[in-house]
């Protein structure tokens, strides 16, 4: 159909002159700010399930007595909240009375940028989050009951304070493989939460510069 909508738009977004222009222009514009809101407000959910998952962990550890790594557990997951919302101020810096196109660049650059800053940051965190839950378990009630059962059956077992030396090495490998592998472990986890929206805002971006070539 000659005069199909797509070349209406299309149209219409290349001849700024035409009638049509200042509806579609204001149509990609609500489009773009719609899913910007929608992402803000997902990623600001995700940093206050982290903070309440840090405040449950941090009580819970006193019921299996270990206070000591619930509010090591809680300092290092609320740095992590704390440096999402600071990266999460700086979308309000994003001129807005940019076009839709030039906007959605802004944010995607935005975007690319926390995902390299928090990469860079769980290079050190995932290591850190995985020993310090490798030796909070061993400082447990259980942890203890099942090292206390395990000394029986090996009287000869390395300890290093309370925990067990082989333990302390295998995690410590663990924690190291962690930090190396932080990169694809990382954008795993975005994909997994936010793979959808990566993917509409590349379409986005695609389709707008498809339409001002």
């Amino acid at each position: 159909m000659e005069n199909s909508i797509e070349n209406i738009w299309k149209e219409g977004f290349i001849k700024e002159a035409t009638i049509a222009t200042p509806k579609v222009v204001n149509l990609y514009n609500r489009k773009s700010m719609l899913f910007v809101e929608q992402f803000i407000k997902g990623f600001r959910l995700n940093l206050q399930i982290i903070m309440v998952a840090a405040v449950l962990l941090f009580v819970g550890s006193f019921f299996i007595e270990i206070p000591l790594v619930g509010f090591l557990l809680f300092l290092e997951l609320g740095l992590v909240a704390y440096l999402g919302k600071k990266e999460l101020d700086k979308t309000k810096h994003i001129d807005q009375s940019q076009s839709s196109y030039e906007y959605l660049v802004a944010f995607d650059t935005w975007l690319k940028g926390v995902i390299d800053f928090f990469t860079t940051i769980y290079r050190f965190l995932y290591p850190v989050l995985t020993l310090t839950v490798a030796i909070g378990i061993c400082y447990s009630t259980v942890g203890k009951l099942f090292i206390s059962k395990a000394q029986e059956k090996i009287p000869d077992l390395q300890m290093v304070d309370a925990v067990p030396l082989y333990w302390l090495i295998g995690m410590s490998i663990f924690a190291t493989l962690m930090g190396v592998f932080a990169k694809p472990i990382y954008q795993l986890d975005m994909n997994l939460i936010y793979g959808n929206m990566f993917k509409k805002l590349k379409e986005m971006i695609s389709d707008m510069e498809e339409l001002r070539r």
